[in-house]
């Protein structure tokens, strides 16, 4: 099963923060999305997903229906959205980095991709 897609998402949804976010959020996902090499597998999953926001037990990664899940319990919705557009972007592709590095620890499955991708990303940012 080769990986195909990439989104972030809200723990608990609140449409209204959620649609403010998506503008942040959106170009980011598009931008890793065309990198996905063709034929890339990783963790035997077509779509990762991370979802943002406290959560009072930590979940674990899980897969469900070909969709990797991780949580990223260090994100504060209501921080995210007074900060300005550099630092709302700085702040998601930092959250990005850290879940993929977790994840490609995990599955023992390199991803330099996204790491290029996120330093370009970044340096747009300067």
């Amino acid at each position: 099963m080769y990986l195909r897609d990439f989104q972030i998402t809200m723990r608990k949804h609140d449409f209204a923060q959620f649609g403010q976010a998506r503008h942040v959020w959106e170009p980011i996902e598009l931008r890793l999305c065309r990198r996905i090499p063709k034929r890339f597998m990783f963790g035997n999953v077509k779509k990762v997903v991370i979802q943002v926001g406290p959560e009072p037990k930590e979940k674990p990664y899980q897969v469900l229906l070909d969709v990797g899940v991780i949580h990223y319990p260090k994100f504060e919705m209501s921080s995210f959205l007074k900060a300005d557009s550099k630092q709302q972007i700085l702040i998601t592709t930092k959250l990005v980095r850290e879940s993929f590095a977790d994840l490609s620890q995990r599955f023992k499955t390199p991803i330099p991709w996204v790491q290029d991708e996120l330093e370009a990303i970044d340096a747009e940012q300067a």
